[in-house]
């Protein structure tokens, strides 16, 4: 993480894509193929707005059957760099990867094997419940991708809990030796976002990516 910090990253793709297309966002992950004008603005807006690191549009892939998602990693990493290209910029570009079906395990080795193959090795395992999962994937990156940098996110209920039932303070002491960043997203807005960092410690460059208010069901 040799960048001078704070960086700040993007934002939310899904919500974008459904406003400015007016098509649903469900597995937005789909239109890097099928309507990549659309994702290419977006990261583009993105960019006009100071955004100094981009996010691949992958989150839901892991939980995606690997005869449909690996495709679509290309196609993702090559929307994202045409996206700065067109902006005649370069920022530092993650693959975003969200939480894996407990399932099938072999999907995120997988994903992280097509990531590396296109040239990436940034990697932000966001909203995630727990390390354990994560573990076959982080080591595999560390074994074949040099100079990788891994970051995990938690993503914390307003109770301090994952939804694993686990405290993120602990997890940040369990991933800090694996990891490069640490980070937590989702569930919270702001003001109770940043309620968390006060209540939390740690020694690794932190990414904090809030929802822009509470969610609710």
């Amino acid at each position: 993480m040799a960048q001078e910090l704070p960086q700040l990253f993007d934002g939310a793709m899904g919500t974008l894509y459904a406003q400015s297309t007016g098509m649903s966002s469900d597995l937005v992950e789909a239109a890097n193929a099928t309507n990549p004008e659309a994702i290419r603005s977006i990261h583009g807006r993105y960019l006009e707005a100071g955004a100094q690191c981009l996010l691949t549009n992958t989150f839901a892939l892991p939980l995606v059957e690997s005869e449909m998602a690996l495709p679509l990693v290309p196609a993702a990493v090559n929307n994202a760099r045409e996206a700065m290209a067109e902006a005649g910029c370069t920022v530092p570009l993650y693959a975003s990867l969200g939480p894996a079906d407990p399932g099938h395990p072999e999907r995120m080795l997988s994903l992280v094997d097509a990531f590396s193959e296109c040239g990436i090795n940034r990697f932000l395992f966001e909203t995630q419940a727990e390390l354990a999962p994560l573990r076959p994937a982080i080591d595999r990156i560390r074994k074949t991708v040099p100079g990788a940098q891994i970051i995990v996110s938690f993503a914390v209920e307003a109770d301090g809990l994952t939804r694993a039932g686990l405290e993120v303070q602990p997890l940040f002491e369990e991933a800090t030796p694996l990891v490069d960043g640490l980070g937590l997203n989702c569930l919270q807005g702001p003001a109770g976002m940043v309620k968390l960092v006060e209540s939390l410690h740690w020694d690794r460059p932190l990414v904090v990516r809030p929802n822009a208010g509470s969610p609710s069901v």
